[in-house]
């Protein structure tokens, strides 16, 4: 990230404002992201697991309509794995914002 300093507009001091990122969300929400995004990912592999696997063991016939459902199965975990790791991560963003060094003032959130 670039180092861009501004003055300050309440304490009017020169150059105090550094360019710096800040959690968009308090503590609480942002350690519930890291509580649903860890585990969306191990669904994600687990959901690919399902398909690939039963897939590869299929051999015709009566099994294939089990395979089939298995296959369903593993796309509705997946679908709600990107689901729940898109949510996870929105909880963890950052924003950028311009702090003052001298008064602590945060300027600009975006």
């Amino acid at each position: 990230m670039e180092t861009v300093k501004v003055d300050c507009p309440i304490c009017k001091a020169e150059l105090s404002l550094k360019a710096t990122k800040a959690p968009k969300f308090n503590t609480a929400l942002r350690i519930l992201g890291y509580i649903i995004a860890a585990p969306s990912v191990f669904a994600m592999l687990m959901g690919l697991v399902t398909i690939t696997g039963i897939i590869g063991s299929a051999v015709g016939g009566e099994e294939q309509s089990v395979v089939n459902a298995f296959d369903k199965v593993g796309l509705i975990i997946i679908a709600f794995s990107l689901l729940g790791g898109l949510i996870g991560f929105i909880l963890m963003k950052k924003r950028k914002i311009f702090k003052c060094l001298e008064c602590e003032f945060i300027v600009g959130s975006t």
